[in-house]
């Protein structure tokens, strides 16, 4: 609608908006795509009390970062922490957190940041022999499946068809080189899509040929941390600290779906069924033991 204020994305440009709601954004979920807010929750692990919540309209979480940090940061210091109340505090989240930025954030606030990156279960010794169980059918084309031509700057694919220079020097995170695509209508109608591209509904396959690897970024200190046998054991814990609040709200409270439009309506929402948890887990260790936690 015209009265709708333009949804502005990251990087300054307007992004595609809902006519009906247009705060909330189009997210992947487990039952598939949908139109949404992500409530996100920042817990303690000893009680799982909820320091923060909020319901954002976006799916990725890599921008929720810098926001829950404040949060968090703002709601302890008004139960008489300082400034530094996060200081020190190990903070562990899943990969849909990692970047450049988040990590930096982390380490401004001089927060102990376990953060992995989208590779870390490839590297973790338990799944050295993953691929070895895997269907042969399942298996994608890499980029050896690619036939570098060195006279046009093209490589052609298993199918015959070229994929062209599109970005020299592009950057991906740490890591820099070149990109190449190929044509949209040659993979539409491609007989290989299944053994090539990622997702069913991609698009084009693309190529990128790795010239550069930046060692001094906060993305490379991560990997290294998070690789550690230490690191490996305190994260593990994530998955016990927080996922049971998330359930505990979903199945136990039913709230598997908001039921508002809106972001201040849903955020309300979400922050009254982040309450109701609160005051249940205050019931039941007693509100002595919970005003003597110490974050």
């Amino acid at each position: 609608m015209e009265s709708n204020e333009k949804k502005m994305g990251k990087r300054g440009k307007e992004k595609k908006s809902n006519i009906t709601d247009n705060k909330s954004s189009k997210m992947q979920t487990s039952r598939g795509m949908i139109q949404g807010y992500n409530g996100q929750a920042m817990v303690d692990e000893k009680h799982q009390i909820i320091l923060a919540a909020e319901a954002f309209g976006t799916g990725p979480e890599q921008e929720l970062f810098t926001p829950m940090v404040k949060n968090t940061k703002e709601n302890l210091m008004a139960t008489g922490k300082t400034e530094k109340a996060m200081e020190g505090i190990k903070l562990l989240t899943d990969t849909g957190y990692f970047s450049e930025d988040n990590l930096k954030k982390a380490d401004e606030e001089k927060i102990d940041a376990y953060i992995p990156d989208q590779q870390y279960r490839k590297r973790d010794p338990m799944f050295e022999t993953a691929k070895e169980h895997k269907s042969k059918k399942a298996t994608k084309y890499t980029k050896e499946d690619f036939i570098y031509n060195e006279e046009t700057d093209t490589f052609t694919c298993p199918n015959k068809k070229l994929l062209v220079l599109e970005k020299k020097n592009a950057r991906i995170k740490v890591f820099e080189g070149d990109k190449y695509k190929a044509r949209q209508a040659d993979c539409s109608k491609c007989l290989k899509r299944k053994n090539c591209l990622k997702l069913e509904h991609t698009r084009h396959r693309t190529l990128f040929i790795l010239k550069k690897k930046y060692l001094e970024n906060y993305s490379e200190a991560m990997v290294k941390k998070i690789d550690t046998e230490k690191a490996r054991e305190i994260h593990s814990k994530r998955m016990g600290i927080v996922e049971p609040v998330f359930g505990n709200i979903t199945y136990q409270k039913n709230m598997n779906r908001f039921t508002l439009r809106g972001k201040e309506k849903v955020n309300i929402q979400w922050l009254l069924y982040s309450l109701v948890h609160n005051i249940e887990k205050i019931t039941n260790f007693g509100w002595d033991r919970y005003v003597r936690i110490k974050v």
